[in-house]
């Protein structure tokens, strides 16, 4: 959800204006493994595709970082994912709406999560994508006259601290 300029509270915490925001130009790609086997030995990489977009994602990532320093504490990670729009969509009686609509289709929101995920990762955003305590992911095809991109937001998550009560004399 939008913050409007303003911290958010919530019952968990404090979600803070974006640290980090950045648009990934292109199709969003999912991570996509593939196994190797040479002389009986297996090996796991990723495939070219899957491979090309997370380089965007790092560059992306560490073009918007500006030098700062990686996040260490919990953070909520929005994406919002925009694919190519079907024409199916747009012809026939049953024209949709002419702006972004969900699509549910491949990649899986997973996937795309981790190889985004992993890119970040590399790109400094973070130690480690274990941070991600919230995740808000949407999956949309593009508005007519808008292309596919990936839209990202990293927020850090402030978990308030609370006084433990004092030890003291009973009175």
């Amino acid at each position: 959800a939008a913050l409007n300029g303003q911290d958010t509270r919530r019952d968990d915490g404090l979600v803070q204006e974006p640290f980090l925001a950045f648009v990934v130009p292109g199709k969003p790609v999912g991570k996509a493994l593939r196994v190797t086997t040479i002389n009986g030995h297996g090996s796991i990489g990723t495939t070219p595709h899957s491979g090309s977009w997370m380089q965007l994602v790092t560059f992306a990532a560490r073009q918007a970082m500006g030098g700062r320093p990686m996040e260490t504490g919990p953070v909520e990670l929005t994406v919002v994912a925009v694919l190519p729009r079907p024409k199916r969509l747009d012809v026939g009686k049953l024209r949709h709406d002419p702006g972004e609509v969900p699509a549910p289709c491949k990649p899986d929101s997973s996937n795309v999560i981790k190889g985004l995920e992993d890119a970040m990762t590399r790109a400094g955003v973070w130690r480690d994508d274990a941070q991600v305590s919230d995740l808000l992911v949407k999956k949309r095809y593009h508005a007519i006259g808008a292309a596919p991109e990936t839209r990202v937001e990293v927020r850090q998550v402030v978990v308030p601290l609370h006084e433990a009560p004092r030890k003291g004399k009973r009175g």
